[in-house]
């Protein structure tokens, strides 16, 4: 039996449709406005197979093999779909969206929204990275004091613990605890500056580790590669003091001193 609805409730049932449709677009639209909406960047996802450096600039990023994606990734392992990273007041989280292979955080499969903290290694099928919060490294959180530019002042250690790199040519020393990475090259964003020929703009970084409270090395697809101890920096690689790191005939020598990292 056929009920026409403008017989019960007359003219006003050509109204409920429109209704309803803009008060599912008053919920929808903000949330979907937030999602795409660019923030800066906040975070990196750090390829550990080639160092590529990927940003994340937005309040969701989306993870797969599909072009849809934020971040593609070409791995037949990875799901078209497979998890999505999202900014929350607290910092970044992700998330896996059921995709066949999983997704891992320190190697443990996640079955829910999971938080991220500096230094976790997460992995979308056979994918590696690592994830650097990029707040660690503004102005603000990085004070002159915890790292001496080449013409810059001395600085005197306020506590027992240091962690340096030393350019063995010049001699400078540069303090980097305190830091959460620690970008070296050529380009006028770094942190530690090179100022020779063949020295890529983001040569390599260095990666603090608040869990283990090690320092890691990574080249960051550089042209001309970087030397651990006279090997190839082909992953990112756990510091010992003492290491030297070599970038276009620069010598850099890790060196902690002190106690324990903090």
């Amino acid at each position: 039996m056929n009920i026409d609805i403008s017989l019960i409730f007359g003219d006003a049932a050509r109204w409920i449709m429109p209704v309803l449709a803009l008060l599912v677009a008053a919920f929808c639209v903000p949330s979907l406005l937030k999602g795409n909406k660019k923030i800066g960047v906040t975070g990196y996802l750090v390829n550990e197979a080639n160092g590529d450096r990927l940003p994340l600039s937005g309040y969701e990023v989306s993870v797969g093999r599909s072009k849809a994606c934020d971040i593609v990734l070409g791995y037949n392992t990875v799901s078209r779909f497979h998890a999505v990273l999202s900014k929350h007041k607290n910092g970044w989280r992700v998330t896996d969206t059921r995709s066949k292979t999983g997704t891992y955080i320190n190697a443990e499969k996640i079955d829910k929204p999971r938080a991220l903290a500096d230094g976790d290694t997460i992995v979308f099928g056979n994918a590696v990275f690592v994830f650097v919060e990029n707040a660690a490294i503004e102005p603000e959180q990085a004070p002159e004091e915890h790292i001496k530019q080449a013409d810059g002042e001395e600085t005197t250690p306020a506590d027992e613990h240091a962690d340096y790199i030393i350019d063995e040519k010049t001699g400078s020393a540069y303090r980097i605890d305190g830091l959460i990475t620690c970008m070296i090259g050529s380009g006028d964003d770094v942190q530690i500056k090179l100022k020779r020929q063949n020295v890529s703009a983001h040569h390599a970084m260095l990666v603090f580790d608040d869990g283990t409270g090690k320092w890691s090395v990574t080249d960051m697809d550089s042209t001309y590669g970087t030397l651990l101890n006279g090997r190839p920096v082909r992953r990112m690689t756990q510091l010992d003091d003492g290491d030297t790191i070599n970038i276009c005939g620069s010598t850099l020598t890790f060196r902690t001193t002190g106690g324990e990292s903090a």
